[in-house]
């Protein structure tokens, strides 16, 4: 096998976002690259995997050790300037990746974060994985801070979907939603905050009032969005907005970890409300 051109057939890969393809070719080529002695080729290809898994939000430990294993590499022996781009890449990977663990941990402790999304996924509620940069550039583009609560999810979760546990009980036992999916933090999907049918839409489309962020909806098909509400200083509460009933405006939780925390399976509806189906 040319591990060179193998190599240039995953870059061509990963410029046309077919990741499976390219993420494949990747990991059949590293251990190729490390038996051949090829210490160029096992930097740039250990380094290129690295970032392609980072940008899709998997195996962070892994990514850890390939960088590792590149930076070590890379000081054993003398390299043209050629790679220095890489390994600067790689220290920032690095830096993040760090970052990534230092803040595990933070919220959401009594919850299984692994097992938080359904296995059926809707691609209009995933996006890229969140990282630092792109949440500043998401705060900036908004005008907003994120909950720390809300950014810590969608980058130890995953960026968005549909989950496991999607009923939230109203106050009082007075009934209870259901969430269709959660926004991801982003520009490109459909459903991200900043995507296509973003707070905006809802606004300038359906006339929704300007309460704060939309960061959820309902199987209503748009006539009720789960907001975070800003309009009181402080961290944002979560709270239901309703069209068909005059916009009006349920508060759910005071905040957007109460939310999560809150929210209920089928069966644990079934023990809360007896006509629960």
């Amino acid at each position: 096998m040319n591990i060179d051109q193998q190599f240039r057939k995953s870059l061509y890969y990963l410029d046309k976002g077919k990741e499976r393809e390219a993420l494949k070719t990747l990991e059949t080529i590293l251990p190729l690259a490390k038996q051949a002695e090829k210490n160029v080729a096992t930097i740039q290809i250990s380094i290129v995997l690295a970032h392609a898994l980072f940008l899709r939000g998997e195996r962070f430990t892994y990514c850890q050790k390939l960088l590792h294993d590149a930076l070590e590499l890379s000081h054993e022996e003398w390299f043209d300037d050629m790679l220095d781009e890489e390994i600067q890449q790689a220290k920032k990977l690095v830096a993040e990746i760090e970052q990534y663990f230092a803040e595990t941990g933070q919220y959401f402790q009594a919850i299984d974060l692994e097992q938080f999304w359904a296995d059926v996924q809707d691609k209009s509620y995933r996006d890229r994985y969140p990282t630092k940069q792109i949440v500043h550039q998401i705060e900036q583009h908004l005008t907003i801070q994120l909950p720390a609560s809300y950014t810590y999810l969608m980058r130890h979760a995953g960026n968005g979907g549909i989950p496991r546990r999607y009923h939230f009980p109203l106050p009082n036992q007075n009934g209870y939603i259901t969430i269709q999916g959660f926004m991801p933090i982003g520009f490109e999907a459909p459903n991200a905050i900043c995507g296509t049918y973003a707070t905006q839409f809802w606004q300038q489309e359906w006339q929704y009032p300007n309460v704060g962020l939309v960061i959820a909806d309902t199987p209503s098909g748009g006539h009720e969005l789960i907001f975070l509400d800003y309009r009181s200083p402080g961290e944002p509460a979560v709270v239901l907005v309703d069209q068909e009933n005059d916009f009006a405006i349920t508060p759910l939780a005071a905040n957007f970890e109460a939310f999560i925390c809150g929210l209920k399976s089928d069966a644990e509806m079934a023990h809360l409300f007896p006509e629960f189906d």
